[in-house]
């Protein structure tokens, strides 16, 4: 069985196509031994010899692939015109200068450096174009379309700056794509977001595996190019990014992601002894790399492929480049050789033995701790209760945005919080609570305000789109001709995918709340919520003042302690994967007394005291 050669016409139109003139290119050669890199640096003046060297590798069975977005002129002067086999340096995200594409990558699941068998080839192409499809309805420019030699990608021509809020934008959008389409045997490759990222140099041969009937060799090349490529808008990066939900975010003070958990005083050292998987350690990025000899996680996925990283800080993270590893981070690694030891050698601390001292008026920093005093100069009541409502109101901006790790092994808690200010009537709670809850409610006015216009647009949309839908559904139905029911079944989910998603004003808490009402507000508003109120009335909806006096805590426990809920009953769903919801309640002693009186069984044995 004959294989398929380089085309140099093929390499040269790729290059025309997506590379900025002047600028520097890294051709990168990866040799079938994966501790083998080959590395060198081209100006626009010397593709040819680059051509040459891409097509003397390949021939020799070597995968060929170059860098998408520009990159520094000084990087030239480490190989320039030239290739340099067991390369050291190659790109890396810093050295990038601005994202100015955008990839999708579209791959068959499969054993690591095998090649794509004709089937899982054919469907890789078919979700490319649905893919293609599904933006052009979103109105996105036509991109490059091309065949990677195991699957399709399609290039969308960007411009954003290289920095984390770009990364992480492209990131929502690779996973917005994937959850859509990368069902079955296909998936949308969601670790191609980094800035340096490289790709197949389209015009080369993709020569995983053996070359066989079953799963041939095959070459890359652009099938489409628009005749002018134009720019996919922030705008449109960002509305198909709102679909991603992050379910765990993990934000500090050093702008760390959820793949990294602090390791201060972690001796790791040991514990690579005790992973036994073999390593060679250097530097990448300003950070410690310990690059493995095989992902812990699937061992086909070899040398150089998955990394343990510790920075100067001592923060610990952990990366696998394959997508089928892109939900493992630092903590799954850890847990895979050593179990959560708890330390219960402390003696407990019983309440009524505690002496607790009064929360002093200028413990909270900033210009929040400045609020506090003044509101309780102004209202003319005791620091305490302003400080812990102003305490819930940061919770309320904080919950899902961040999340605190005070131990190096991995233990961390959501930032929603629960305060309850037990004060006697007329002691002026409500003044309290107005004041602690006045910017966010100017905060819930002005995105109303702001969303106004796009929420009667897309209403209007859906409306239309809805009614369009109605009218096929009922011509399908009534039609005896099968090919017209099937023409309008398939504008029916053509329409279904063009239907813009809903726009709802953001809110940011409510005062009382029944439990059904608040897993439907959970879904709406990126799963955090706050009750703040200067009544005790949700006490009395949790104890059953909706429900024939049936305690309903269910919702409000796991939403404290972010746990998953599914709620499947007929008519209503609310499927919920981290849900943070906040209290602050200024409220009479007499409702924490009921509550914990021996003949009010509701709360007891359940979590809720």
């Amino acid at each position: 069985m004959n294989k398929p050669k380089p085309d140099t016409e093929e390499i040269l139109k790729a290059l025309k196509t997506l590379k900025t003139a002047g600028g520097v290119i890294e051709l990168r050669l990866l040799h079938k031994n994966p501790k083998r890199t080959e590395s060198g640096f081209f100006d626009e003046d010397h593709w040819e010899e680059m051509v040459q060297a891409a097509i003397k590798g390949n021939e020799k069975g070597t995968n060929v692939y170059f860098n998408l977005n520009p990159i520094k002129q000084e990087l030239f002067d480490l190989c320039p015109n030239k290739t340099k086999d067991y390369a050291k340096t190659t790109v890396s995200d810093s050295d990038v200068i601005r994202r100015c594409w955008l990839l999708i990558d579209l791959d068959p699941d499969r054993p690591a450096g095998t090649a794509a068998t004709e089937e899982q080839y054919r469907s890789a192409k078919k979700t490319v174009l649905e893919i293609h499809k599904f933006l052009a309805g979103l109105e996105w420019p036509a991109p490059v379309v091309a065949i990677s030699g195991n699957g399709g990608h399609l290039l969308f021509k960007i411009d954003l700056p290289n920095d984390n809020e770009s990364r992480d934008l492209v990131k929502a959008v690779l996973d917005v794509l994937d959850k859509r389409f990368g069902t079955g045997p296909i998936s949308v490759d969601r670790s191609v977001f980094n800035a340096a990222r490289i790709t197949k140099l389209y015009g080369t041969v993709s020569t995983k595996g053996d070359h066989s009937e079953d799963a041939p060799w095959r070459l890359s090349r652009l099938v489409s190019v628009p005749e002018e490529i134009k720019t996919v808008t922030v705008e449109q990066l960002k509305a198909l990014a709102s679909e991603h939900r992050p379910v765990n975010m993990v934000q500090n003070a050093t702008a760390l992601n959820s793949s990294f958990i602090a390791g201060i005083g972690f001796d790791l050292d040991s514990f690579l002894k005790r992973l036994g998987i073999p390593y060679q350690k250097d530097r990448h990025e300003e950070r410690d790399r310990y690059k493995l000899d095989h992902c812990p996680f699937n061992p086909e996925h070899g040398w150089g492929e998955a990394a343990i990283f510790r920075d100067d800080n001592s923060v610990l993270g952990f990366k696998c480049m394959h997508n089928s590893c892109a939900d493992k981070h630092w903590r799954d690694v850890r847990e895979l050789v050593d179990e959560s030891k708890a330390d219960y050698s402390e003696t407990p601390l019983l309440f009524d033995e505690a002496s607790t001292p009064e929360i002093p008026s200028d413990l909270l920093p900033g210009c929040v701790g400045e609020h506090v005093k003044a509101v309780a100069r102004s209202t003319q009541t005791p620091t305490v209760m302003a400080f812990l409502m102003s305490l819930s109101a940061v919770a309320t901006c904080t919950a899902k945005r961040f999340k605190v790790g005070p131990y190096p092994e991995g233990y961390t808690e959501p930032l929603n919080l629960w305060t309850a200010t037990a004060m006697p009537p007329a002691s002026r709670k409500t003044a309290v609570v107005q004041a602690v809850t006045g910017p966010l409610v100017e905060w819930e006015r002005n995105e109303a305000e702001r969303l106004a216009l796009d929420i009667q647009s897309v209403n209007q949309q859906r409306q239309i789109l809805e009614q369009r839908i109605k009218n096929l559904e009922k011509t399908a139905a009534d039609t005896k001709d099968l090919s017209k029911r099937a023409e309008a079944i398939q504008e029916i989910t053509s329409l279904n995918a063009e239907m813009p998603p809903e726009i709802i004003p953001p809110r940011l808490w409510t005062a009382d709340v029944t439990p059904e009402r608040l897993q439907g507000l959970l879904v709406d508003h990126g799963e955090r919520l706050s009750v703040l109120s200067d009544e005790g009335g949700i006490f009395e909806v949790m104890a059953g003042l909706y429900s024939d006096g049936k305690a309903n805590v269910d919702i409000f426990l796991q939403s404290h302690a972010g746990q998953a809920a599914r709620i499947d009953r007929q008519g209503r769903t609310a499927h919920l994967d981290s849900p943070a919801l906040s209290f602050g309640l200024t409220i009479q002693p007499a409702i924490l007394s009921n509550m914990m009186t021996a003949g009010n069984k509701r709360f007891r044995n359940n979590g809720t005291l």
